[in-house]
């Protein structure tokens, strides 16, 4: 039997790939790839990190929030807050120069939450020992003052919260019994550091107030 050739001739169109040149396409594919695969990476890595910081900013807002509702009930339910806050302790700018302070939990029962008792000469109280002068309860406290203020220190109650007083005989000769001054940016008077305010003479003192009605 005879052989069968076939013979084969190239075609001049087409491109024979190498072995060398393949490696080299798929070198140049690779980091394509590369890249593709770590702007994926980024936005998955992105996604996830704003779902998290999402969830943890509202973990945050949520913890100060109920630190904030904490604060206003603490504010609310404080009795010596509510004391230190509103001038109640000195029944309304009534009484000035406080001497003692006496934590007293148990007379709430008798006297509430407020009680202005007046002046009281001092002895044996709550297992302490009681300083003369005029008491203001307000719970859980007994606060002791050694001077009352003058009706008209507060301009007929045109001022309030009163932060400080001069004693200062000697303005007697320029201001006589009473002068209501007005608001001064406080300095040097009388020997001492007066604070800003709005200022009331009533002889021998200078009354400081905080603000006006």
């Amino acid at each position: 039997m005879g052989t069968l050739e076939i013979d084969v001739k190239p075609d001049r169109n087409m491109k024979v790939i190498s072995n060398k040149e393949s490696i080299s396409q798929v070198n140049r594919v690779k980091p394509l790839n590369r890249i593709v695969l770590s702007l994926v990476g980024m936005v998955i890595g992105f996604a996830m990190f704003n779902g998290a910081g999402t969830q943890l900013k509202a973990q945050i807002l949520s913890e100060n929030e109920a630190v904030e509702s904490k604060s206003e009930t603490t504010l609310m339910h404080s009795p010596l807050t509510i004391a230190q806050s509103s001038n109640v302790s000195s029944a309304n700018d009534k009484y000035h120069n406080l001497s003692q302070m006496l934590n007293c939990p148990q007379d709430q029962g008798q006297y509430g939450n407020f009680y202005d008792y007046g002046y009281w000469q001092g002895g044996s109280w709550c297992g302490q020992t009681g300083e003369p002068g005029y008491w203001v309860w307000a719970n859980p406290n007994w606060y002791v003052w050694q001077d009352m203020v003058p009706a008209k220190a507060s301009a007929n109650g045109s001022y309030f919260s009163l932060v400080q007083v001069l004693n200062c005989p000697r303005d007697r000769e320029q201001y006589g019994d009473y002068s209501n001054y007005g608001y001064w940016g406080g300095g040097s008077w009388c020997g001492q550091t007066g604070e800003p305010g709005y200022w009331t003479w009533v002889y021998p003192n200078w009354y400081v107030w905080k603000g006006q009605y």
